[in-house]
């Protein structure tokens, strides 16, 4: 009886669906896209889509192929008893059909109303295999992302768009249109070098490989933009962001650079859709993951103050305040608007508070739940010389930003809500880094117990030690590259290597530093008017204006106290290696030394020369400063400072009249041996810097971890690309692609040409091989470097 039951309702279906449906199909169509009453178009649209699921499930219809298009004639409603189920399929395929007909015309000019629509395709492509198999062979994730990207979709000439979707004052709903395509392309099988699946991949039986059509919509940015922009549904947008940017750095690139614009440029109301997009964006693993992490939270580099007809100078030299910023998180793309993450956090948390802390929620979130993004977070160098931390300003911050809240009344944005929410928060990620720090201080421990050199000099309160940078003593040209030149200039490559005074750094209590005397600090201010001219202080917290710009060292070793170190003990033995210049089998620390001495003999020889009578008016700026410093022994603006070759600055000069992007990276050996000696922050992604005609721009600058050590062995590989016709050319397939040739050097060494063999470039320019070059050591320095030109395949 119930099985005739269910028949007899089939059978009721088949006849309903024919003739309320096909036989009114204009009426139907026309109620579900332009009815006025939305409850209307909800009913209507479900009544159809349920009746389709109940026929292709009694029928057990297996396929429904939109390219069957045999006109079957029915003359009565007997003719559908006679084969149900040929019917049945033809049926449900004409309505479908009639559904897509309709997109670019009726559903686009309705746009306000066309959210039933479709849900009514999301509904129908998740209810089986039958409709998904459907949905693809179709076409239909073509047509709805061609649909989604109207007049920038790249599929040109691919459907008629004669009506505009939306305004300035309303958006169209397109959330069941995302989540559609996110149950889509999750099926889809994505081709990579890897050859390895995303996590995101519905394991359903068959998948789908993507078509070109697919690929180019998918891969467009302006699809993301738009999708994240307008705040669709952020788990769909997400999801596919993970399908697509797995294993593809380019796509990853560009969507990193939406979402940090769109930071860039929202206020607090309008920042979520972005910080949703950015955590979906760092939360997978793929061979690309910690560049993406560069390229979100930027690499840190040491901040530079620029002082008209002065050197370039780095630290507090030029600041006000102490707690002011000394560490740029700069992002590697170089994008105009793409600043990272963390510098805007930096940045707005004395101006833009309550965006300031939405930031900083959803980066401790991420910490939370990501260890790998809670070790790239708190290894990162404190802001400022008030932090041993990267961490330790959060915690004042969040303080001070709950009580003000609770003092007094904002309207339109939960302040302290908010507020208490993200220090609960920074309370888990405080108690993560309590255990990362007894762990370093244990493994510190018991490298100095086995007398194992240890590269990381981190101390039972922080991860590594800080110093505070003082005035620049020189700055030296020691690479110099052409890699691209026409009938107008050259566009070069040059690394500046930076010495500056060197001083430990001391915080205390997150209100001061120790480093700095007592005299010079209060409540965080910079008191320049109690720094004398002729003590060490003045070379970390005032210009120098009291002496003859061109003898910065004169006056050096008779200002303060220069600390005395380990390395010391190596005296005796430099002296009999630098008679001769051998330093091939020095250690790092000799070598630092050998480095140092070679500057206090320049000191004392521009003293001897001044003594000597060289230039009289010298003479008298000497004899007086040196009467000032016999004084200054009982002057309480002291420093215990040093002096190192501390920083290296890649600059790219173009003097061409056209602008150029370059792509500049930094890449070691990957042995752990190479890794251990290695004294820098290594970044990992690589610089993308666009440089316009006759401008100079700086790519990145490395510092040392522990200083008066070397450098270590490391490559580059730089490239430029000629903008021509405000289009990037990249290769011989779109344009002309330059790069430069090896080079290596040290600080006594001329440049010289370095042929290259076995370079080896993808098709995608996703991955680049060549062959590591291992090159001698040369007096103080060791670099291999390689400079390649990124071209196309022909």
């Amino acid at each position: 009886g119930s099985v005739r039951c269910v028949q007899e309702t089939a059978q009721y279906v088949l006849e309903f669906f024919y003739k309320n449906i096909i036989c009114n199909l204009k009426n139907v169509l026309e109620m579900i896209v332009s009815c006025p009453d939305r409850l209307v178009r909800n009913y209507v649209q479900s009544t159809v889509l349920h009746a389709i699921q109940i026929l292709i499930t009694f029928y057990k219809i297996v396929e429904l192929n939109p390219e069957n298009t045999d006109q079957i004639e029915i003359t009565n409603e007997e003719d559908l008893l006679k084969e149900p189920k040929k019917y049945a399929e033809y049926l449900i395929i004409q309505f479908l059909n009639a559904m897509v007909q309709i997109l670019p015309t009726e559903v686009a000019k309705n746009w306000q109303k066309f959210q039933q629509y479709f849900e009514f395709w999301r509904d129908f492509t998740y209810f089986g295999e039958v409709q998904m198999n459907y949905m693809f062979k179709r076409g239909m994730l073509t047509i709805f992302l061609d649909f989604f990207l109207e007049k920038k979709s790249p599929l040109i000439g691919f459907s008629d768009k004669k009506h505009n979707i939306g305004n300035n004052f309303s958006s169209p709903q397109f959330d069941p249109l995302i989540q559609n395509i996110q149950i889509m392309v999750r099926r889809l099988i994505v081709p990579n070098l890897q050859n390895s699946v995303p996590s995101t991949l519905l394991t359903e039986s068959p998948n789908y490989e993507i078509t070109d059509n697919d690929r180019l919509c998918l891969n467009c940015p302006d699809f993301y933009e738009r999708a994240i922009k307008e705040g669709y549904d952020c788990h769909s947008v997400g999801m596919i962001i993970q399908h697509m940017c797995f294993e593809n750095q380019q796509l990853s690139l560009d969507v990193c650079a939406i979402i940090l614009k769109g930071i860039n440029k929202s206020s607090h109301d309008q920042i979520k859709p972005y910080l949703e997009a950015m955590s979906y964006m760092l939360y997978f693993n793929d061979t690309f993951t910690f560049r993406r992490y560069e390229w979100i939270f930027g690499y840190p580099q040491p901040l530079v103050s620029t002082i008209p007809n002065e050197q370039d100078n780095f630290g507090c030299y030029m600041h006000s305040f102490i707690d002011e910023a000394v560490v740029n998180y700069e992002s590697s793309i170089s994008s105009e608007g793409c600043t990272s993450i963390i510098n805007q956090i930096i940045s707005s948390r004395k101006r833009w508070e309550n965006l300031c802390v939405l930031c900083l929620k959803q980066v401790l979130t991420l910490c939370e739940t990501n260890d790998d993004i809670f070790n790239f977070i708190s290894s990162l160098p404190p802001p400022n010389y008030l932090c041993v931390n990267f961490s330790d300003w959060i915690r004042p911050f969040l303080e001070a930003y709950i009580e003000q809240s609770s003092r007094y009344y904002y309207a339109g944005f939960p302040r302290e809500a908010m507020g208490k929410e993200t220090l609960k928060k920074f309370e888990v990620y405080e108690q993560k880094l309590q255990k990362k720090l007894q762990e370093v201080h244990k493994q510190v421990l018991q490298s100095q117990e086995t007398n194992v050199e240890s590269q990381t000099a981190a101390t039972s309160d922080s991860l590594n030690q800080q110093y505070i940078i003082g005035q620049t003593i020189k700055e030296e040209k020691i690479i110099e590259q052409t890699i691209y030149q026409d009938s107008h200039g050259e566009v070069i490559l040059t690394c500046n290597e930076v010495t500056t005074y060197l001083a430990e750094s001391k915080p205390h209590d997150n209100n001061t530093n120790l480093a700095f005397p007592e005299q010079v600090l209060k409540d965080k201010m910079i008191l320049n008017s109690n720094i004398t001219a002729n003590s060490s202080c003045a070379y970390f917290l005032q210009p120098k204006s009291y002496l003859n710009q061109n003898n910065n060292y004169k006056l050096d070793q008779n200002r303060g106290i220069l600390k005395k170190s380990k390395y010391d003990d190596y005296s005796a033995e430099l002296k009999e290696y630098k008679s001769n210049q051998d330093v091939s089998n020095l250690t790092d620390e000799q070598k630092g030394l050998l480095y140092n001495q070679d500057i206090e003999a320049d000191i004392n020889t521009n003293q001897e020369q001044t003594n000597n009578g060289e230039s009289n008016q010298q003479e008298e700026q000497l004899q007086e400063y040196q009467g000032e410093d016999q004084q200054s022994n009982e002057d309480p603006c002291k420093m215990e400072y040093f002096i190192d070759n501390y920083i290296r600055r890649y600059k790219i000069s173009n003097e061409t009249y056209s602008s150029v992007k370059v792509s500049f990276q930094l890449v070691a050996e990957n042995s752990p041996e190479a890794l251990q000696k290695l004294n820098l922050r290594l970044p990992i992604s690589v610089f993308h810097v666009l440089v316009k005609p006759r401008s100079t721009v700086q790519i990145c600058a490395i510092n040392k971890i522990v200083p008066r050590k070397d450098w270590g062995d490391y490559e580059y590989v730089c490239n430029c690309q000629i903008q021509e016709d405000n289009n990037y050319t990249y290769g011989n397939q779109y344009g002309n692609s330059y790069g430069g040739y090896g080079t290596y050097g040290g600080s006594n060494s001329n440049m010289k040409r370095l042929d290259l063999t076995g370079i080896n470039v993808t098709d995608d320019y996703s991955t680049v091989s060549y062959t590591h070059l291992t090159l001698p050591t040369i007096y103080s320095v060791q670099i291999s470097v390689v400079a390649v030109s990124l071209k196309k395949k022909k």
